[in-house]
């Protein structure tokens, strides 16, 4: 039955694009508002007709948003298929489609990436900051087991330990997740099942892994967190952007993920004073990374405070991949006044197959150069306070 319904589909939307076509294209160009404006021969040459008639289709076109949205609903629901960028497994399990790039040999990419890190290492080193490297596994790894008729994931898997081992024989302090990922999986979803991330399960697991693995320099004093629940929160993953319109998600039968969104909150006795903005050893811990750690609703810099008993300044950001943020941190004022003891990287092992991750390294910052960016160290602590207030 389900055949047929596909067979169906399948002939039927070449027809219904068809006839939908000639009624948008007429209602498009039949419509006051739709004007050219390129009607010179030159402009015919130099392509100005073409740019316009894109722009038009983008801007104008009727029904284009809820058409896309319900076409990408109607394929969910009859081909369990999505768009460009995701692979779709089974039971509702959404992939980035990063993840499954081309076959290329990664070996090359892995040096890169081990290199750079590598040469970070060296650079805090020569400073007294430890650096501990957290590499993350892919979703598809962790629950391989949606994708056993859609994809291989047996790359994913080696690059992942090929990663680690070549860390490893340069004398990078590493927290091997892989394992507590997996272990994890018994107590609940450590990925979201539409989203690219984490789930805060899988940020609180590899957060005690890395207080397990790794110690703070013994002369730093030891502070009491207590977590606590701040809120909750529904949202539509990342992925299902990829499937349909967020509008259309329910029509295609998709649930919209929930989370728990955690913060740490320092416990002092009453005869002690909180210092918000802190002094120079209140934040002997940076995280750098991506939108797994910058991301407030996977709790994981809080849960890093619970379970080292310190504070942590993240740093971290979203959408800039591993590389731009630790560069940004080596070449802020942050490292150069207020120089943490550890360093924690996260760092997801989706990036290795992506050439551009290390393209944004700048030159050293010029001290004598007119208009120098600085960052105000007081007043980010204050936006991360307000975060969580």
């Amino acid at each position: 039955m389900i055949v047929k319904i596909a067979n169906a589909f399948r002939l039927l939307t070449p027809a219904l694009f068809i006839g939908y076509a000639v009624y948008a294209n007429a209602s498009l160009f039949l419509s006051d508002e739709t004007k050219l404006q390129s009607t010179s021969e030159r402009s015919l040459l130099e392509g100005g007709l073409t740019r316009e008639f894109e722009e038009i289709y983008k801007t104008s076109l009727p029904h284009r948003e809820p058409a896309v949205g319900l076409l990408g609903a109607a394929r969910y629901l009859t081909l369990g298929v999505g768009k460009k960028g995701v692979v779709v497994g089974d039971d509702e399990w959404f992939f980035t489609e990063e993840e499954f790039g081309p076959d290329i040999d990664s070996e090359p990419l892995i040096e890169r990436s081990v290199a750079e890190i590598a040469a970070v290492k060296n650079e805090l080193g020569s400073r007294n900051i430890k650096l501990v490297l957290v590499p993350l596994p892919q979703k598809s790894d962790i629950y391989s087991e949606h994708l056993e008729t859609v994809s291989d994931t047996s790359n994913a898997i080696s690059q992942y330990h090929q990663f680690v081992s070549r860390l490893q024989s340069q004398g990078i302090e590493v927290v091997d997740t892989r394992d507590t990922m997996m272990s994890a999986k018994s107590e609940g979803n450590v990925f979201f099942k539409t989203d690219t991330h984490w789930t805060p399960l899988g940020a609180q697991k590899v957060a005690a892994a890395i207080e397990q693995d790794m110690s703070l320099p013994d002369d730093l004093d030891s502070k009491s967190f207590k977590l606590f629940s701040a809120e909750e929160e529904t949202f539509w993953g990342d992925l299902v952007n990829f499937v349909t319109g967020q509008d259309y998600g329910k029509l295609a039968g998709i649930d919209q993920e929930h989370t728990n969104i955690w913060r740490a909150e320092e416990e002092v006795s009453d005869n002690a004073t909180l210092d918000l903005f802190g002094s120079e050893d209140s934040f002997p811990v940076v995280l750098v990374g991506t939108s797994y750690s910058a991301d407030t609703r996977w709790s994981f810099a809080e849960f890093l405070k619970k379970d080292l008993k310190a504070d942590v300044l993240n740093l971290a950001e979203k959408a800039k991949g591993p590389g731009a943020p630790m560069y940004a941190f080596l070449h802020g004022d942050i490292l150069k006044d207020t120089p943490p003891r550890v360093v924690i990287w996260e760092f997801p092992t989706r990036y290795l197959a992506q050439k551009g991750i290390w393209d944004e390294k700048p030159q050293p910052k010029d001290d004598t150069s007119a208009g120098a960016e600085t960052v105000d160290l007081n007043l980010l602590l204050k936006e991360q306070s307000d975060e969580h207030s």
